[in-house]
């Protein structure tokens, strides 16, 4: 299973943060780096393997099963604000 971003939905990085705005219910939500390189992976359309395979490259150190369950949770939040959907 992929994951992709809705229809509707814009990405903007500015610095460690990203912008992501809704234009559809014209709102904005401001998350940190490592939610930001979540979306980044699912804007390639990625599997959630490829997810945590990037995260955990970009973040050294971090332990596995920590990280799983914070991109899980992160991405349940994204599905449960129409951020991002399975594809």
């Amino acid at each position: 299973m992929r994951y992709g971003i809705c229809k509707g939905i814009e990405l903007r990085k500015m610095g460690d943060k990203c912008i992501i705005y809704d234009s559809k219910n014209q709102e904005a939500h401001v998350v940190n780096e490592s939610a930001a390189n979540i979306l980044e992976s699912i804007s390639k359309e990625s599997t959630l393997d490829e997810i945590i395979l990037n995260v955990k490259n970009t973040f050294s150190g971090v332990d596995l099963e920590i990280l799983n369950s914070d991109i899980n949770e992160v991405i349940e939040q994204y599905e449960n604000m129409k951020i991002i959907e399975k594809i």
